[in-house]
């Protein structure tokens, strides 16, 4: 008998631990995990009635965003833009794009470019 209850108390004893780093665990998953909001310092956005646009975007944090949008000869809609950002170590990634009848295009110094293929597609 004095054996069941010292294992039983045991047990009692690991619940409660498991109960009490349990909870720990759990204040902890619910603090906050983001800072404070980014303040806007720039947007603006200007509708053109011939179906051209313009649109800018600059937050305090660095990220900057600009877009062209127009039509082309063929009325298609041709849109040009850029963004920004800082990356980590202080410098900034930067995207130029263009999206038209033949995609979406972007241009980066980050981005890899692909090898010249030595043999003619069919």
């Amino acid at each position: 008998i004095l054996h069941n209850l010292v294992k039983q108390h045991k047990t009692i004893g690991g619940m409660n631990s498991f109960i009490i780093v349990s909870a720990i665990l759990g204040m902890v998953g619910c603090a906050p995990q983001f800072g404070p909001p980014v303040a806007i310092l720039r947007q603006e956005s200007s509708p053109i009635f011939n179906g051209n646009w313009r649109s800018e975007f600059e937050a305090e944090n660095g990220i900057i965003q600009s877009m062209v949008g127009e039509l082309d000869n063929s009325g298609f809609q041709v849109m040009r833009g850029s963004y920004s950002y800082p990356l980590d170590d202080g410098s900034i990634a930067a995207f130029n794009w263009i999206a038209d009848s033949n995609g979406y295009r972007v241009e980066s110094p980050l981005l890899p470019i692909a090898p010249v293929n030595p043999h003619p597609i069919p």
